[in-house]
């Protein structure tokens, strides 16, 4: 096996050296000796090598999601080592947090080809979300994540998914204010227009680190799945929250899912997305699309 190891410092709020060198020697242990890319160090253009058979992505959603823009899908297999705050794709496969374990994974070969979504022009592995989780994922983005990256340096044991744990909190201060969104949505399969609290799309059942928005979603059943949160009061987040947690809240009347395979999204004035956790540029039109069968992937 001639593989790839991308590595993401930033994964997880920061993964020490000593791990990453641990990471390093551990695959070099079960796989044989491979080659390292850093991500934000080494050059971009080393994913694109279409010498390797396998690129092995050690990070959350978002390090997969940056990856899959410049790596020759046709050409090779992926591996995931889930060490991110968001690690809802490979929980989804069954793939463990533990290094060797995933590493032993990857070992013994076995792999399935799994749907990927697009968003315009870019891909995406997990979800697409307008409105409210958006405005919680740029909230994170601009005012936890940096505080807790520093708070991390005096040794607290912090984890990342405590950012959007205190970011929600930080939405029921007095003075933070989110409206909801009026958009367009058109779909071969169902169509809204409106004021709408969350749309949320998913690809695998999981979503926001263990939330079952689209309990019934999978990831290799040629559809997206939505999940329309109709308005909502402020306080009664909390309560929904939880029924969304178990996947209970599929016959409450104030969310609406359902299937597709194209989507348009449509809005008068630029809105954020957030994808696989990244926001997005803002804007008023997007195109999502499902590609069956494009990602191939190690799996248990």
């Amino acid at each position: 096996m001639r593989y790839l190891l991308v590595i993401n410092p930033e994964a997880q709020l920061g993964i020490s050296k000593r791990k990453q060198n641990t990471l390093i020697k551990t695959a070099n242990a079960v796989l044989g000796k491979g080659e390292v890319f850093i991500v934000g160090k080494d050059r971009k253009e080393a994913l694109q090598d279409t010498n390797f058979d396998t690129v092995i992505f050690c990070g959350g959603d978002g390090t997969l999601h940056h990856g899959l823009q410049c790596l020759p899908l046709e050409n090779v297999k992926v591996g995931l080592i889930p060490l991110g705050s968001g690690v809802d794709f490979a929980s989804a496969l069954g793939i463990p947090r533990k290094i060797k374990k995933a590493l032993e994974i990857i070992g013994q070969g076995k792999t399935k080809r799994v749907d990927l979504g697009k968003i315009n022009d870019r891909l995406f592995v997990n979800t697409v979300s307008f409105g409210f989780d958006a405005f919680i994922n740029q909230l994170q983005d601009l005012k936890i994540r940096p505080k807790m990256k520093r708070l991390k340096r005096y040794l607290l044991p912090l984890d990342a998914k405590w950012c959007y744990v205190i970011a929600l909190l930080y939405f029921f201060l007095p003075w933070t204010r989110f409206e909801p969104i009026e958009i367009k949505i058109e779909s071969n399969r169902s169509s809204l227009a409106g004021e709408v609290f969350m749309l949320s799309i998913t690809n695998s059942f999981r979503y926001g680190g263990g939330f079952k928005i689209n309990p019934q979603a999978k990831i290799d059943d040629g559809f997206l799945d939505a999940c329309v949160v109709l308005p909502l009061s402020k306080w009664s987040i909390l309560r929904k929250a939880y029924s969304v947690w178990q996947g209970a809240h599929i016959l409450d009347p104030t969310f609406r899912i359902f299937q597709f395979t194209k989507m348009t999204v449509k809005s008068a004035t630029p809105i954020n997305a957030q994808v696989d956790g990244e926001t997005i540029m803002p804007a008023t039109y997007f195109e999502i699309d499902i590609l069956k069968r494009m990602l191939e992937v190690f799996v248990p």
